[in-house]
């Protein structure tokens, strides 16, 4: 039994070594054949899903493969049905819509894929027509199924982006067009126009307004085309002046990372990415951890097609987040081998509903205070201060925690960051002072107090409160 398991190891080693030579001499078929063949033997061989990965998108890529490749789909998926058959199971499903029986023409759809599972042309049929039952993630079910049939057509890509935005997924959607045109074989109308769909849902109107003037060079003869881009024009116009005012109103506001990144993010929307990445960063200089704008960061650079930042900007998340053990090994394999894209690509669609866990644990902390579960909320506010250090309310709920423990030396710590942050947050300012006062630290407690009353108006009661404590102090002995 051992001799045997020992020989299928070295058959194991030997298809996987063949598969290396093959894929660097740009044989992606052959290594694409070889890895699956180890996969089937010994599923849980390192990184084989990450080597068949990049051989699929390699392969894809190679523009001398498309012929052959084309030739082996058609040699391989012989249980494509004839067309009079889709045409009949198309008409029953059109025969019941229209006569308002929904339900009897849901039927016809499964029924239609029932026994052509992987036919092209029933799995765009069955896409199509759970669009028009309102059923987007049916939809995109089978518009994803469609792609892994039909991996170099480019229209199974733009059905799957169009599915994305469906199920209002528009970045997931300019993905899947991109992949459209660049396996598209000429210039293409139909995808620039849905290229600039993509980008009116993401608001990125520079963009939108780019591919609509594409379609048009294409498809002259098309009015959609001109009425889309005289609406985007009238948007894009309408916009600026709104981004412009809301910046407006965060000039006044500290350079906290939240408003940095709100400074990016409308930079953003109005199509000024090199703004906005200014922004981004500097709202990580303050903050390494803050994954919203890690994520938007990255999410920029990706659609600038710089991969290599993009994956690198994520990866700083990765110690952070409760992964499964396969899902950052393969990320962690991609960014090793160098394919970046593919790295920055699964990177993006993990972190995408992902919270900023900083300003999250933070939120729960207070909540916590709140139902008196002090414990569990000492323990969220560490972990929000550590991943958000910048954030004020996060080190003054920290503090107070602390102060309760009679830990003073952490309490006045973490009160002292809070007013440092925050030169308006009183509340800070006195509880740090209330410490001052009971470690016999009065001088340093009546500059802060005189630090405090010089920044506020006589009828401030903040002013008030900070007068009548420093004269306490000052008619006491220091």
């Amino acid at each position: 039994m051992a001799e045997n398991s020992d020989v299928q190891e070295q058959e194991v080693r030997e298809l996987f070594r063949q598969g290396l030579e093959h894929f660097r001499e740009g044989l992606f078929r052959e290594a694409l054949m070889h890895w699956e063949a180890v996969r089937r033997l010994k599923p849980d061989w390192p990184s084989i899903d990450m080597h068949i990965n990049v051989a699929e998108r390699q392969k894809i890529r190679s523009r001398l493969d498309l012929e052959t490749l084309e030739k082996s789909f058609v040699q391989s998926h012989g249980d494509t049905v004839e067309i009079d058959s889709v045409a009949e199971a198309g008409k029953k499903f059109q025969r019941a819509l229209m006569d308002g029986q929904e339900q009897e023409a849901e039927i016809e759809l499964y029924l239609l894929l029932k026994d052509r599972p992987r036919d092209p042309r029933a799995l765009q049929m069955a896409a199509e027509g759970f669009l028009k039952l309102k059923n987007p993630l049916k939809m995109r079910e089978m518009a994803a199924r469609m792609t892994e049939v039909q991996k170099i057509q480019p229209k199974a890509h733009l059905l799957l982006g169009r599915a994305h935005l469906a199920c209002e997924d528009p970045e997931a959607a300019l993905f899947c067009f991109r992949r459209a045109k660049e396996l598209a074989s000429k210039p293409s109308a139909a995808i620039e126009a849905h290229l600039g769909l993509a980008a009116i849902h993401l608001s990125d109107w520079g963009m939108a307004r780019e591919c609509f003037e594409k379609a048009i060079g294409l498809r002259p003869e098309d009015p959609r085309f001109e009425r889309q881009l005289r609406l985007i024009e009238s948007e894009e116009k309408a916009l600026i002046q709104d981004v412009d005012e809301l910046l407006r109103a965060l000039e006044s506001q500290p350079g906290y990372p939240d408003v940095l990144w709100q400074k990016g993010s409308l930079n953003r929307r109005a199509g000024r990415h090199d703004l906005a990445l200014r922004y981004f960063e500097q709202a990580l200089q303050k903050n390494p951890l803050f994954h919203k704008a890690l994520y938007d960061r990255a999410s920029i650079l990706f659609e600038l097609g710089r991969f290599e930042e993009s994956a690198k900007t994520l990866s700083v998340l990765l110690d952070d987040e409760e992964l499964r053990p396969d899902q950052a090994s393969n990320i962690l394999a991609f960014l090793r081998a160098g394919y970046f894209e593919e790295a920055a690509q699964e990177l993006l669609k993990l972190m995408k509903v992902r919270p900023d866990y900083g300003s999250l644990h933070i939120h729960m902390g207070r909540e916590l205070l709140i139902q008196g579960r002090t414990e569990e909320a000492f323990e969220e506010l560490k972990k929000g201060v550590r991943l958000a250090p910048h954030y004020p309310d996060g080190h003054f709920h920290l503090g107070g925690l602390y102060e309760q423990k009679g830990e003073l030396q952490q309490a006045r710590v973490h009160y002292q960051e809070a007013w440092e942050l925050n030169p308006f947050y009183y509340q800070a300012a006195f509880c740090y002072v209330d410490i001052l006062v009971l470690e016999g630290e009065t001088g340093a407690a009546r500059i802060a107090l005189r630090k405090v009353a010089s920044c506020l108006s006589p009828q401030d009661p903040w002013r008030r409160q900070a007068e009548e404590k420093l004269s306490t102090l000052e008619g006491s002995k220091s």
